[in-house]
Protein backbone atom coordinates (compact mmCIF):
# COMPACT_ATOMS: atom_id res chain seq x y z
CA UNK A 1 0.00 0.00 0.00
CA UNK A 2 0.98 3.56 -0.52
CA UNK A 3 2.10 6.02 2.06
CA UNK A 4 -1.43 6.63 3.29
CA UNK A 5 -2.68 3.13 2.57
CA UNK A 6 -4.09 0.53 4.88
CA UNK A 7 -0.70 -1.14 5.48
CA UNK A 8 0.65 1.81 7.45
CA UNK A 9 -2.66 2.56 9.13
CA UNK A 10 -2.77 -0.92 10.66
CA UNK A 11 0.39 -0.11 12.60
CA UNK A 12 -1.16 2.79 14.49
CA UNK A 13 -1.19 2.35 18.29
CA UNK A 14 -5.00 2.24 18.44
CA UNK A 15 -5.08 -0.51 15.82
CA UNK A 16 -2.47 -2.54 17.69
CA UNK A 17 -4.52 -2.20 20.86
CA UNK A 18 -7.62 -3.48 19.07
CA UNK A 19 -5.61 -6.35 17.57
CA UNK A 20 -4.23 -7.33 21.00
CA UNK A 21 -7.72 -7.23 22.49
CA UNK A 22 -9.00 -9.42 19.66
CA UNK A 23 -6.11 -11.86 20.17
CA UNK A 24 -6.78 -12.00 23.93
CA UNK A 25 -10.41 -12.75 23.20
CA UNK A 26 -9.38 -15.80 21.19
CA UNK A 27 -7.47 -17.35 24.09
CA UNK A 28 -8.83 -19.85 26.56
CA UNK A 29 -10.20 -18.16 29.70
CA UNK A 30 -7.39 -19.59 31.87
CA UNK A 31 -4.72 -18.16 29.55
CA UNK A 32 -6.46 -14.80 29.40
CA UNK A 33 -6.81 -14.62 33.21
CA UNK A 34 -3.15 -15.49 33.73
CA UNK A 35 -1.94 -12.88 31.25
CA UNK A 36 -4.20 -10.21 32.69
CA UNK A 37 -3.12 -10.88 36.27
CA UNK A 38 0.59 -10.93 35.48
CA UNK A 39 1.01 -8.52 32.57
CA UNK A 40 -1.87 -6.06 32.96
CA UNK A 41 -2.48 -6.02 36.71
CA UNK A 42 1.28 -6.52 37.20
CA UNK A 43 0.89 -8.87 40.15
CA UNK A 44 4.06 -10.60 41.32
CA UNK A 45 4.53 -14.18 40.19
CA UNK A 46 4.00 -15.47 43.72
CA UNK A 47 0.69 -13.59 43.96
CA UNK A 48 -0.55 -14.99 40.66
CA UNK A 49 0.49 -18.51 41.62
CA UNK A 50 -1.37 -18.20 44.93
CA UNK A 51 -4.51 -16.91 43.22
CA UNK A 52 -4.41 -19.80 40.77
CA UNK A 53 -3.57 -22.35 43.46
CA UNK A 54 -0.42 -23.58 41.70
CA UNK A 55 3.30 -23.50 42.39
CA UNK A 56 5.41 -20.60 41.15
CA UNK A 57 7.15 -22.95 38.71
CA UNK A 58 3.80 -24.12 37.30
CA UNK A 59 2.60 -20.53 36.97
CA UNK A 60 5.77 -19.55 35.07
CA UNK A 61 5.38 -22.50 32.72
CA UNK A 62 1.72 -21.70 32.07
CA UNK A 63 2.54 -18.02 31.59
CA UNK A 64 5.19 -18.84 29.00
CA UNK A 65 2.77 -21.05 27.05
CA UNK A 66 0.00 -18.45 27.31
CA UNK A 67 2.32 -15.78 25.92
CA UNK A 68 3.23 -18.06 23.01
CA UNK A 69 -0.46 -18.64 22.28
CA UNK A 70 -1.14 -14.90 22.52
CA UNK A 71 1.66 -14.17 20.05
CA UNK A 72 0.25 -16.75 17.62
CA UNK A 73 -3.29 -15.36 18.00
CA UNK A 74 -1.98 -11.81 17.48
CA UNK A 75 -0.21 -12.81 14.27
CA UNK A 76 -3.41 -14.48 13.07
CA UNK A 77 -5.41 -11.31 13.78
CA UNK A 78 -2.83 -9.18 11.97
CA UNK A 79 -2.95 -11.47 8.91
CA UNK A 80 -6.74 -11.33 8.85
CA UNK A 81 -6.79 -7.53 9.11
CA UNK A 82 -4.15 -6.89 6.44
Amino acid sequence: PGRHGRGLRRHAPDDRRVDVQEALGRLAPDDRRLLLLRDVEELRGEEVAALLGVSLAAMKSRLHRARLRLAAAYEEVRRESA
